[in-house]
């Protein structure tokens, strides 16, 4: 498969992910970052389905794409899902949704698990207000209060290990950019605009035809607690770029998958004033990666449990539904009783 666009430090393929072989990818990467769609009825570019799949076909989609990473991954090598904790079941075009919900984190936290046959390992929060309006629900009531979405997670999850071992001539090298401290919690209060965006954000200006951006402190901070200099960050939902972007700050590789041609064309990869804006990195890690060589391709050790075989824990769950509808139903289990 010929790439997109690729530079020698930024390969970019312009494809579904289901679609792109296990040879172009076959332990490859160190780390995957990535925040793929949350099926909320996201008006995405190439997306004739409006983001808006059932969710046997969704969680179909999850199963492959981490099947994908896995494959693309070196022993050792982590992956960093971010998805919202829950969204509606069933997305309402006015904007306006049920109170039946979708563990959105946990499936993908499955798909990885079952689907990918990876490690779990933790899940970092971070503040993210997805919906700033003032459905409160019953107010100052205990009747039917809505609770709001204030925060995502970041699912963590490694191929074999969580160990590594530093690349040849890189064992003494150390990460002086700061902050390891708060790099290393579980929490990251990165600032945001609107819910994801930093202020004053390059990635704000850049990748401004996307309509769910991330901010590219969260791609940073995975890249930084997984990888070394010179090594391949994957992004197999690579929307504007901001992981790629990331990677290409921190002087790693990047591999990025990305079906809508129009978001593969925004700037944000391989323009020159998107490497080192004001503030972005200290002088002393604006390392750029030339020259070194990808691992040569293997064949693929990724054990797939089909869907029928696997303890299905995604919880649909209706507080305020009928009361003869029962209680939470495991996705994929049979009805009660």
């Amino acid at each position: 498969m010929s790439p997109f666009y690729d530079d020698g430090q930024i390969t970019l393929y312009c494809a579904d992910v289901r679609a792109v072989p296990a040879s172009e990818l076959a332990e490859s990467v160190a780390c995957v970052v990535t925040s793929p769609p949350y099926n909320v009825g996201i008006d995405y570019d190439g997306d004739d389905r409006g983001d808006s799949l059932a969710w046997d076909e969704y969680w179909g989609l999850a199963d492959a794409a981490a099947v994908v990473m896995a494959r693309a991954l070196t022993s050792g090598g982590r992956v960093w899902v971010n998805t919202a904790v829950s969204v509606p079941e069933k997305p309402s075009p006015t904007g306006r949704s049920g109170k039946r919900r979708v563990l959105l984190a946990r499936g993908w936290a499955d798909a990885l698990e079952f689907g990918g046959n990876l490690v779990l390992v933790d899940q970092v929060s971070w503040p993210s207000v997805r919906a700033g309006g003032c459905a409160w629900g019953s107010w100052q009531s205990p009747a039917a209060p809505n609770l709001r979405g204030d925060h995502e997670l970041i699912t963590v999850a490694c191929r074999d290990t969580w160990e590594r071992q530093a690349p040849p001539g890189l064992d003494g090298w150390r990460d002086t950019m700061g902050g390891w401290e708060a790099l290393c919690s579980t929490v990251w209060p990165v600032p945001t605009v609107g819910g994801r965006i930093p202020p004053g954000s390059e990635v704000m200006a850049q990748g401004g035809g996307h309509p769910a951006l991330m901010p590219i402190e969260l791609a940073r901070r995975c890249i930084r607690l997984s990888t070394w200099p010179g090594e391949t960050v994957l992004d197999p939902f690579a929307g504007s770029g901001t992981s790629l972007l990331a990677a290409r700050q921190l002087g790693r590789r990047a591999i990025g998958i990305e079906r809508s041609e129009r978001y593969c064309e925004l700037p944000s990869i391989d323009s020159p004033r998107a490497l080192w804006t004001s503030g972005a990195l200290p002088d002393n890690h604006r390392q750029m990666c030339t020259g070194a060589s990808w691992p040569a391709n293997r064949p693929p050790r990724c054990r797939v449990q089909p869907l029928d075989e696997r303890t299905e824990r995604v919880r649909l769950y209706d507080p305020c539904g009928d009361p003869s509808s029962g209680p939470p139903v495991l996705r994929g289990a049979p009805p009660p009783g």
